[in-house]
């Protein structure tokens, strides 16, 4: 093993570590329930305004990035867990503005 790899293991993040990250991501999934009540359909594609949406409550997230470093956890593990926090993320707002997509077009249909 390699002195970086000895440096951190996911067993040895501080209590205040891990607060902070749970701290970060419920702050980021409550702006995006904020925005998903602010939201109003306005015929783009669902999947733009995922984007959009999600780019407006990205900055939730950076709390994690600095909290993570200082415990030594690798830039690569940080990432991939910032990664895996957006593409919950953006699955459940895709999820929901198809939806809402959906029953436009079907109300329309009927019209």
């Amino acid at each position: 093993m390699t002195p970086r790899q000895q440096a951190w293991r996911p067993s040895t993040l501080s209590a205040k570590t891990k607060d902070t990250a749970m701290a970060a991501s419920r702050d980021y999934f409550h702006c995006i329930d904020q925005e998903l009540g602010r939201y109003h359909y306005q015929g783009g594609d669902s999947r733009y305004e995922t984007q959009a949406l999600l780019r407006r409550c990205e900055k939730k997230l950076e709390p994690i990035r600095p909290a993570f470093a200082s415990e030594g956890v690798p830039e690569k593990i940080t990432n991939r867990y910032m990664k895996r926090k957006r593409i919950q993320a953006a699955r459940k707002v895709l999820q929901i503005l198809q939806s809402i997509e959906a029953q436009h077009k079907a109300a329309m249909a009927v019209e």
